[in-house]
């Protein structure tokens, strides 16, 4: 199993351009709630120095200024005297500019993960993280990465940026260590919900064969649809009929049934298990997967809407003078 890789672009060693307020710091720490190790972090600057623990646990402090530490706290799930670890990568005193800090999580084993920012801008003030992946929680199955990118500058205003990097094979991943949790459902869900995200990938391949203007509307279509079977997985219903799938894949069909790029989808998903399955297995998403299932497939949706053309826009504007 691979430890918590957290690759960072810094600025050069000459100390001028590191600043000097003696206020401003930046680190991350990764917690993921056991009393063993299951992450650690493992930092790369630009330059290829590096501080954390590499993949076959030899430890290395090459990158100036910083420091890492796995250290003990309080577990809140049991109170005193029960601890959980904590691992953590600190630099002070942090390099002048807009740093672009890119950042993969990978665990030891299946696991969920919380990774918290811990930064002061030069005025002391501390940094908070905005926008959709604020919270950088997440699940990871062992010898797999999450990643995000990051930036942040010393001057006020501290973070600039946080986005998580979301791949449709992340989103697999992320499904299967869920299961695996017991966050969602079982095994049958889990298959079912894959099966999907395999077949919106498929949808985006077409897209690019086919010389399509940048983004897949089909793709889109079923990503919004494996978001609606979370939020109806995720309901908790006094009526089961008002969880049921059913009604919503009806309104699927009748909205896409007769679009020529999702002919492909209706073909494959026709014939998917699930069919067999949808009455006897156990379909459910707890609070906290819908959250981060729900955040990554929206940032494919956004990745695969087209862009509306500049010169589109700018018409518009003239034609509004």
């Amino acid at each position: 199993m691979k430890p918590l890789l957290l690759c960072l672009s810094l600025a050069g060693l000459n100390t001028s351009l590191y600043a000097n307020d003696n206020l401003s710091d930046f680190g991350f720490s990764v917690n993921t709630f056991s009393t063993q190790p299951h992450a650690q972090l493992l930092v790369t600057d630009s330059q290829g120095r590096q501080t954390g623990i590499k993949s076959d646990g030899a430890r290395v402090e090459e990158i100036p200024g910083s420091g890492y530490s796995s250290d003990e706290g309080p577990d809140p799930l049991e109170g005193p005297g029960y601890g959980i670890k904590i691992a953590k990568f600190d630099l002070v005193p942090v390099p002048l500019g807009v740093g672009n800090y890119q950042i993969a999580v990978v665990g030891f084993a299946d696991t969920s993960y919380e990774l918290s920012l811990d930064a002061h801008d030069s005025n002391g003030t501390v940094s908070r993280l905005t926008g959709r992946h604020a919270s950088l929680k997440g699940y990871i199955l062992g010898g797999t990465s999450q990643q995000y990118g990051i930036q942040f500058d010393p001057a006020p205003g501290g973070v600039k940026s946080v986005s998580r990097i979301v791949t449709f094979t992340t989103l697999r991943d992320s499904i299967k260590s869920a299961a695996k949790l017991g966050q969602l459902g079982d095994d049958r869900f889990a298959a079912s919900l894959t099966h999907m995200i395999g077949l919106a990938e498929k949808l985006v391949r077409m897209c690019g064969r086919q010389h399509k203007p940048a983004g897949c509307m089909p793709a889109v279509a079923v990503l919004e649809m494996f978001v609606k079977r979370l939020e109806l997985a995720n309901r908790k219903c006094d009526r089961p009929a008002d969880c049921d799938e059913e009604r919503d894949w009806q309104a699927f069909h009748a909205k896409h049934g007769k679009d020529a790029g999702l002919r492909g989808f209706f073909e494959s998903w026709d014939q998917d298990e699930w069919h067999r399955w949808k009455k006897t297995c156990q379909r459910f998403v707890s609070d906290e997967a819908l959250a981060v299932l729900k955040a990554d497939a929206q940032t494919l949706i956004d990745q695969q809407r087209p862009e509306r053309p500049r010169e589109h826009e700018d018409h518009g504007r003239k034609g509004k003078r």
